[in-house]
């Protein structure tokens, strides 16, 4: 390959150095990463590369010798960092290149962010900042402000392939000259460099990028002919018909896929068109609407083996076999270099590079240059006995060894040094050696003699959940069980149903009985919480805390099971739906289904994911489903249920808060009669930054008017930030002079409230089911800490007044539960009309006892976790989540007095005339 025989020393950094040392490595060249000691990697790019450990600390001087020495024989070296941190190491460029240099051969390639010599030159920065002084942040397109493309153009283009770029020049020019060089690169440069193109374009008056302003040039977005379009499906098609004869070709093609009647206003474009900026506005609208109509792949039929230059958005799943992308030149033929790895562990190949250039073992060990577990370190340390024919072996999934240990339990003479450190927790073996001056509560916590070398099982759960141990970070440090021994902690299995005293309603608990749940029920909630499980509990720990929105995947995943048809209660719209793999026959389904399917998607315990999981749809789509016209529902609900769709309930607004007819939203009809005129703002509306419907209380001639408002022009939404996280979508939302057909009216002109609050009822019952299911968790996870805590001593729950707490907020468990499926019941045997009549006071009432009682079982659960409950992370994390979401409940569907003034209010009108003391 061209680059056999190369030796390059890449410094461990982020991912522009990697990828300069990756395209060396993908053509043949030997790259050693010098990784530093005891520190994990998150490097991806490290596909045909080795790793080296060496302590490059001044108090370790040999580490640098080491160093020096590997370096001088080295050909390329690649320098990550900030300007000035190699000369304080001592092996900044004049060391080997100057007049007494140890390798002047040597290319000794620099890489950092901003100008060496420019006044940013000791500033952080990332990739989105060079991309802003590099002046090409400014071009690039973006609705209100330039977007980057991720970090692609910097740190990659601009960074690791400039830098490649430089090395492979000075290789040439050492063949001809003999000597190494300094190869600078600095990522401001490199983005304008491989931006040559767009921002010398700006300089020609004639070009199409200097015309106009950012957003409406021809390739930033502003041409409807070159861009990116959402397909029916929301997958994505490319449009790139820059040229005259490819522009005809696709406009041909597009209009002939398209309804006869297609047109906007009664026009279409024609291929005399492309370039009349006039009507451009128009062109877009034309044949954005004309993807909506279908699927991407129908798209992708329609313009195959053509040169309209129309062609999918794949995903990276899509398009390639292999997650691992590989160089493709000309040749037919490609032999990639190395493994295929995602993963190098540092120091992996310590040892094999160091021999390599004349060390010793004994001098390897002098420098303390720590190193991976292999069989040739285990073996010798290991002062147990291993099963007959059990031998060490490495993992598939990583460098690890996996040793089966059967002896005594630890000897507390063994293992418990800096450099050789093991404990025991609850019968498995770990490694810790490597790992100590990475412990986020410091070593000196691991140090402790009752923890080094010993059973550590009690000291690691007074600290640490037990899911901890279950992440592939510290999962890879087990190295073993002991003999003899058991692991009591029971870990947690998808879809079981959890064995301590009130984390279950009592319908699912060993021994108890219910009138209220059959046979069917009990192996619906089965099915529901393996799923929950497996598919939505590790979603939403990541996406509560990232804060971006539900998966379509997973969406999807919902949809093929038909729980978001489920989610809406039983009732006509799940006539022919094959549910949860036709469990459940859709007349069967009942609202304790319901029940069950909300208890258990709110066990996920992350408040604004579990908001962000379409339950803008459990609330946006029953007056549509309720109140909306034939037509309207044959083309709305399908794509909501299949997840292609989202929607939203609009009512709230910052003006009005609970009261409905406070509403300042207008809606008037248009001059013709056909169409509603919508102006005003909401906010607070849960998934309104991902809706495509919203469902739109508004003040009409004729009174209050709910209205179905599709996303188009003239709707705008913007993201609030609440207490919660951001994957809800809390949206604050304008509309200015939006449009809706007159037929999106759901139910009478002026019979709004009607629509609303006989949607209340529902909304407010599902409320109550998830805060139910939350006091629940909430008791578990106390019962759960007050066992395993100790103070003064003794366990927690010895002392009375944790106890008493304990009581209390177990009370208020059981009787949120079974006053909601008393009211699940009546539900049951009601009507939808006699529901509204009859229950709008009871479920007020009901949700106003939840909330309350919810907020005095954080209040009480805060006080028995301590200084953890309010700690985002670690033992009390979901306690602190609990404690911090907990008003969104009480707010949410109506504050707790107006909840329980409505119930008083409606008694009062059933009060008989003739009742007397």
């Amino acid at each position: 390959m061209a680059l056999s025989g190369l030796k390059v020393i890449e410094f461990a950094g982020l991912a522009p150095g990697p990828f300069a040392g990756l395209i060396l490595a993908d053509n043949g060249a030997e790259v050693i990463r010098v990784d530093r000691p005891s520190t994990p990697s998150l490097d991806v790019l490290c596909r045909g590369k080795k790793s080296v450990a060496i302590n490059l600390n001044p108090k370790f001087p040999s580490g640098k010798a080491a160093m020096l020495r590997l370096i001088a024989s080295a050909d390329v070296l690649i320098d990550p960092y900030r300007p000035g941190v190699m000369e304080r190491l001592g092996l900044g460029p004049d060391v080997f290149l100057g007049e007494k240099g140890i390798n002047r051969r040597l290319v000794y390639a620099r890489m950092v962010g901003f100008p060496r010599d420019g006044p940013h030159r000791d500033m952080a920065g990332h990739d989105i900042n060079y991309l802003a002084l590099s002046g090409v942040l400014s071009i690039l397109p973006g609705k209100e402000a330039p977007q980057p493309p991720i970090n692609l153009l910097a740190d990659f283009a601009g960074g690791g392939l400039s830098c490649a770029l430089g090395i492979l020049l000075a290789l040439i020019e050492r063949g001809k000259s003999g000597r190494g060089q300094v190869v600078d690169t600095n990522m401001v440069a490199g983005s304008r460099y491989v931006s040559s193109f767009p921002l010398l374009s700006l300089l020609v008056p004639s070009s199409g990028m200097s015309r106009g302003d950012r957003g409406s040039r021809l390739l930033d977005g502003g041409a409807p002919f070159y861009g990116v379009y959402t397909c029916e499906d929301g997958r994505w098609m490319t449009v790139g018909c820059l040229e005259p004869q490819f522009f005809a070709i696709f406009i041909e093609r597009f209009a002939k896929a398209l309804p006869a009647e297609f047109s906007v206003g009664g026009w279409r474009p024609s291929a005399h068109d492309q370039f009349d900026r006039d009507e451009w506005p128009k062109m877009k609208e034309y044949i954005t609407r004309g993807f909506a109509l279908h699927p991407r792949d129908y798209w992708t039929k329609v313009f195959h083996g053509t040169d309209a230059c129309v062609l999918p958005v794949l995903s990276p799943e899509e398009a390639a076999s292999t997650p691992i992308p590989s160089p493709h030149p000309l040749a037919r033929t490609w032999p990639v270099p190395g493994h295929d790895s995602l993963h190098l562990e540092p120091g992996e190949h310590t040892r094999e590079v160091l021999r390599g250039i004349g060390l010793s073992d004994r001098e390897i060990s002098e420098h303390s240059l720590p190193e991976p577990h292999n069989p040739e370190r285990i073996n010798p340390l290991l002062h147990h006995h291993v099963h007959k024919g059990v031998h060490p072996r490495r993992s598939r999934k990583g460098p690890f060894i996996l040793v089966s240990v059967v002896s005594p339990p630890l000897n507390p003479l063994q293992h418990n040094k800096p450099g050789d450190f093991w404990v025991a927790i609850d019968a498995r073996v770990y490694d810790l050696s490597r790992f100590m001056n990475m412990h986020p509560g410091g070593v000196s916590v691991l140090l402790d003699p009752e923890v080094a070398g010993q059973d550590a099982t009690e000291a690691f759960y007074s600290l640490h959940r037990a899911e901890v141990l279950d992440r592939p970070q510290y999962k890879r440090l087990q190295i073993g069980v002991i003999a003899g021994q058991k692991s009591v902690v029971a870990g947690h299995v998808p879809g079981q149903l959890s064995q301590v005293p009130y984390a279950e309603p009592s319908w699912l608990t060993s021994g108890y009985h219910s009138p209220y749940y059959s046979e069917n029920h009990r192996e619906f909630q089965k099915a529901v919480r393996k799923f929950v499980d497996e598919e939505i509990y590790p979603e939403a720990q990541i996406k509560e805390e990232d804060g971006t929105r539900v998966s379509q995947e997973l969406v999807d995943k919902m949809a093929a099971l038909n729980i978001n048809a489920m989610r809406l209660g039983p009732g006509k719209h799940l006539k022919g739906l094959t549910l949860m793999n036709g469990l459940v026959k859709p007349e069967e389904f009942d609202y304790f289904h319901e029940l069950i399917l909300t208890q258990e998607i709110t066990r996920c315990g992350a408040r604004g994911y579990g908001d962000g999981l379409l339950s803008g749809m459990v609330i946006g789509l029953p007056p549509v489903l309720n109140f909306g016209s034939d037509e309207l529902k044959a083309r709305i609900v399908p794509e909501v249920f299949q997840g292609k769709k989202f929607i939203s309930l609009a009512i709230s607004e910052a003006h009005a808060g609970s009261d409905v007819m406070g509403l300042q939203t207008t809606a008037v009809k248009s001059e013709d009669g056909k169409e509603w005129i919508i102006n005003g703002t909401k906010k607070w509306i849960t998934n309104g930054v991902f809706s495509d419907y919203f469902t739109v209380g508004c003040k009409t001639e004729d009174g209050f008017t709910v209205i179905l408002v599709e996303r188009g022009p003239g709707v705008e939404t913007k993201s609030i930030k609440t207490s919660y996280s951001p994957s809800a979508g809390t949206a604050y939302i304008t509309f200015d002079n939006a449009r809706a057909p007159v037929g999106n009216t759901l139910g009478e002109e002026g019979g709004g409230i009607f629509v609303m609050l006989s949607n209340f009822n529902h909304e407010r019952w599902v409320m109550c089911c998830g805060s139910a299911r939350s006091q629940r968790s909430v008791v578990e996870e106390c019962l759960k800490w007050s066992a395993q805590r100790k103070a003064f001593g003794k366990p927690l729950n010895s002392l009375a007044v944790i106890r008493s707490k304990l009581a209390e907020m177990m009370t208020r468990a059981e009787t949120t539960q079974n006053w909601l499926e008393n009211i699940t019941y009546q539900m049951n045997n009601m009507s939808y009309k006699q529901q509204a009549g009859k229950l709008a006071g009871p479920i007020g009432l009901l949700k106003a006892h939840c909330t309350s009682s919810a907020q005095e079982t954080a209040k009480d659960a805060v006080q028995i976790f301590g200084g953890r409950g309010i700690t985002r992370t670690g033992m009390g994390r979901y306690i602190e989540h609990y404690h911090r979401t907990i008003a969104f409940d009480a707010l949410l569907g109506g504050a707790e007095d107006v909840l329980r003034d409505l119930a008083v209010r409606q008694a009062l009108r059933v009060m008989p005339k003739n009742a007397r003391l």
